[in-house]
């Protein structure tokens, strides 16, 4: 309708993008308190008249009234222009001035727009509504705060955060923007808004509250598409979604625990970018520095673990609350990924020495203990340092398949997995068919488990084996005299065929041994 009626912008261009919220026709000279703010201002130039007093008068009234603007129709008041005094001062106040060349009903104009505002906003209520119902099925679903965030972003077509009240960011889903662009648009929306603030160029946010009390917001960034004021109810439904979500968790800190796990495990698996990594470890309180990053891993040894809980992995997250306070003395990242403990570590600005290896190992030990689990219960492994979060999250991974390769070996203090050892090797091997082909091959006599004799022959060897091939050693540990020592080496020789004086055969049946012991403490899965 408006194209129609030739419509020409005279002034208040720079105010084009105010949303006009109605449209109202005005043709008093005198229009105060008339309008509620927002409209769209119709006239044939009755109300502003023929005097420069009454026009300037008149855009004054519209604009301390906060109208949208103002629309003349050119050959009725004013037959071949609009005057300059009313261009002037709309100018002057930024109020935008339209005249239309060509006469139109203003009741077409009306009507056209009001529907169009009217189809908006059933069309935002009908929006609301169905991000409502996916998000309260997402809800009873028991599904994962990030899968909430994921479904508002898709609604919203751009990122959403989710932040405690500090503005620290827990979680985050993005759309088409990456988590670099995310981050640095969060960051700079953290610096500039004040407390308080819920909305400010480029966002919008809305309160989450737990238990009736303040929790945190719930932020949408301009990111990908224009983000309109009216969508905040969008982002309502969804802090009513989160606040319910956390409802079943109890309380926001697991929140954070899974978003450090989260972030670790996504390190570890090579799916964070080194500047996103330091940006991320950095919103989740890893104070940023020079010195190098010590990875390390915690993973269960004993069944103990199901005193505390269903799985493994669910019994390590309940210690995390005890290992908690560590991280307020020093930089250090803790968090879940899979059947073991993540951590990353910051001990000074050089290479950690032993000393400080161990007394980090005692910080760690020290809450395990209070709740009665020990070295042979839980393996705490350290897999050196790097200056570069990627190759931290290979070092990551190194640690987690070290906690499983523990178990085969004697409990320590803590495990130094900062070079690859035998049995390393042997673990990264372990589903191999030449290596178990080769272990039965070299023990298969005495692998008789019917036999408790042949057990005792098996023990026998991996002690002498274990002693460096030291008789007088091997029958102290074994609590033997030499001569039934000799008795039982005797027997050995002839069940496997093999010189035990041979070097290349002691260190093919030590080889086989490890190998055994090893798959041995692995469970079925691991050993696939």
């Amino acid at each position: 309708m408006l194209r129609r009626a030739l419509p020409e912008v005279l002034a208040g261009h720079d105010s084009l993008q105010r949303t006009v919220r109605w449209v109202h026709v005005v043709d008093v000279p005198d229009p105060d308190e008339l309008l509620r703010g927002g409209e769209l201002v119709l006239s044939t130039g009755l109300g502003p008249g023929p005097t420069e007093a009454g026009q300037r008068r008149f855009i004054a009234s519209l604009c301390e009234q906060d109208a949208a603007g103002l629309l003349i129709e050119i050959g009725y008041s004013y037959k071949l222009e609009l005057p300059r005094a009313l261009i002037s001062e709309a100018r002057r106040r930024g109020l935008p001035l339209i005249a239309t060349h060509r006469p139109t009903r203003f009741v077409d104009i009306t009507e056209a727009i009001h529907a169009a505002l009217l189809d908006r906003g059933l069309a935002l209520l009908r929006r609301v509504q169905q991000a409502g119902e996916r998000l309260t099925a997402l809800v009873l679903a028991r599904a994962e705060v990030g899968e909430l965030l994921a479904e508002l972003a898709r609604t919203l077509h751009n990122p959403v955060v989710l932040e405690n009240l500090a503005g620290q960011p827990l979680s985050f889903a993005t759309w088409e923007a990456g988590e670099r662009e995310l981050l640095e648009a969060h960051l700079e929306c953290r610096r500039a808004r004040r407390s308080g603030d819920l909305a400010g160029p480029g966002w919008l946010a809305v309160e989450v509250s737990a238990g009736g009390h303040p929790w945190g917001q719930l932020t949408a960034l301009e990111l990908d598409s224009p983000l309109r004021a009216e969508e905040r109810a969008v982002l309502e439904r969804g802090a009513e979604a989160v606040a319910l979500s956390m409802l079943g968790d109890q309380h926001g800190e697991h929140l954070r625990e899974r978003a450090r796990g989260t972030f670790l495990a996504e390190l570890m698996q090579g799916r964070v970018s080194e500047a996103d990594a330091a940006r991320r470890a950095q919103a989740l309180d890893f104070a940023s520095g020079r010195g190098p990053l010590l990875a390390g891993a915690l993973g269960w040894r004993s069944a103990r673990w199901s005193e505390l809980a269903a799985t493994p992995a669910d019994a390590l997250a309940t210690l995390l609350p005890a290992l908690r306070a560590i991280s307020r003395q020093r930089p250090l990242l803790l968090g879940a990924g899979g059947d073991a403990l993540l951590l990353v570590a910051r001990l000074g600005e050089r290479e950690p020495t032993a000393q400080q290896l161990d007394a980090l190992a005692d910080e760690l030990r020290a809450p395990l203990r209070r709740r009665g689990f020990g070295e042979e219960d839980l393996t705490l492994v350290f897999a050196g340092t790097e200056r570069r979060w990627i190759a931290v999250g290979r070092r990551l991974e190194r640690a987690v398949a070290a906690t499983q390769v523990a178990r085969a070996s004697a409990p320590v203090a803590w495990r130094d997995a900062r070079r690859a050892t035998l049995i390393d090797l042997l673990y990264a091997l372990r589903a191999s068919p030449e290596l178990l082909a080769f272990t039965r091959e070299q023990l298969e006599p005495l692998l008789d488990e019917r036999d408790p004799r042949r057990r005792e022959l098996l023990r026998t060897l991996e002690v002498l084996l274990a002693s460096g091939g030291h008789k007088a050693h091997a029958a102290r540990a074994l609590h033997l005299t030499r001569q039934s020592l000799y008795l039982r080496l005797q027997r050995i020789q002839q069940l496997l065929d093999a010189d035990l004086e041979d070097p290349d055969t002691r260190l093919a049946l030590h080889l086989a041994l490890r190998a055994l012991r090893l798959t041995e403490a692995l469970t079925p899965d691991e050993r696939r």
